[in-house]
């Protein structure tokens, strides 16, 4: 299941943690401050449509 999955990210692989929570972790920092409203696909490009 996770080799059918990997073919269609275009990096090839599932993200580690460390990569998902990186997005997260960047929400919750102050850099973040005027970031509102908005959805950050954490997806490794899946949603480009581009295989």
């Amino acid at each position: 299941m996770r080799e059918g999955a990997a073919r269609v990210i275009p990096l090839g692989r599932g993200a580690t943690p460390e990569e998902a929570a990186g997005p997260i972790l960047f929400l919750c920092s102050p850099w973040s401050n005027f970031v509102q409203g908005q959805v950050l696909t954490v997806n490794g490009g899946q949603s480009t449509g581009m295989t």
